[in-house]
């Protein structure tokens, strides 16, 4: 039971777009709020790592990597025989407001194959810890492209994995121009009320505004991914939000103004003052509802 060929192509860590270098994706809808900007800001905006980590960058740049190569190494071969499971996926009841869909390999573990019978398994940093102090929040579900074989066999390795709610795999996948999209709307959940979380954003191309981009993990034990991104989530149940969408679009144009400024770490900011964040759009909502209605009120009369 081990990992197929089309895992290897992903995990090759040289293949990267200049989008992806942050822990939110950033979509055209974050790319409209740079369109004053020269093409060099915007790259280096966006290209700044969480983590302090241009490497990969400058290794893209220094390639001429475009974003035409960089979707086509994420492709994988797509198994046209396999059917498509029925939606919805999961039972209507949940108990839990909001549901956070989670991807596997090289989001919460990566799995190195060193030849066709062995292989290492490790788990990210804090996987097992932001398992556990999100299920108290979300219902937790795995979204994996891989088969199900591989992803229980992978998936057993992690202490809290009774707080995973629900899994689904590569049969539960849409297969979309060469990549296993994961639609959320087959699902069975509130749109407005989910979350994925993935290193892929190609993955989460139907609902890109409901998507955070996580940078991939492969060996790094120093990796603080999943810690920085915890708070953030909590925040956001915590505050009973309406709609994660736009709670989302909220955090993205924070960063990219804190990375404006030259903060090196916006993700630690965002952890630091996403409650006053969170309050101030919530007051301007109540404010702009006031107005409204006032305004309809004032028609009426």
């Amino acid at each position: 039971m081990k990992a197929n060929q089309e895992r290897q192509k992903k995990n090759d860590p040289n293949r990267v777009e200049i989008y992806s270098h942050q822990i939110f994706n950033a979509t055209s809808d974050i790319m409209k709020g740079l369109d004053k900007m020269s093409f060099q800001q915007s790259k280096d905006m966006i290209g700044k790592s969480l983590r302090q980590d241009y490497s990969i960058l400058e290794q893209a740049a220094q390639q001429n990597q475009n974003k035409y190569t960089a979707e086509v190494a994420h492709q994988v071969q797509v198994d046209q025989s396999l059917q498509l499971i029925p939606c919805p996926y999961v039972k209507a009841s949940s108990h839990k407001k909001y549901t956070l869909v989670l991807d596997l390999d090289e989001t919460l573990l990566h799995y190195y194959e060193i030849n066709e019978y062995d292989g290492d398994l490790r788990i990210r940093p804090g996987a097992d810890d932001f398992l556990k102090s999100l299920s108290e929040y979300y219902e937790i579900i795995i979204f994996t492209a891989a088969m199900q074989d591989y992803a229980d066999w992978a998936l057993d390795h992690f202490q809290n994995k009774s707080c995973i709610s629900y899994r689904l795999y590569r049969q539960h996948a849409s297969p979309f121009g060469g990549f296993y999209v994961k639609d959320l709307s087959r699902i069975g959940r509130d749109i407005s009320k989910t979350i994925i979380v993935d290193n892929i954003a190609e993955n989460f191309q139907l609902q890109p505004e409901n998507g955070i981009f996580i940078k991939s993990w492969f060996i790094d034990p120093q990796d603080t991914a999943l810690l920085e991104l915890a708070p953030l989530l909590i925040s956001i149940a915590e505050s009973n939000v309406n709609d994660v969408r736009e709670a989302l679009k909220l955090f993205r144009l924070h960063m990219l103004e804190q990375m404006a400024k030259g903060v090196m770490n916006p993700t630690m900011y965002l952890t630091q003052n996403i409650k006053e964040i969170l309050k101030k759009y919530s007051e301007s909502l109540s404010a702009t509802e006031t107005k409204l209605l006032e305004k309809n009120s004032q028609i009426k009369a």
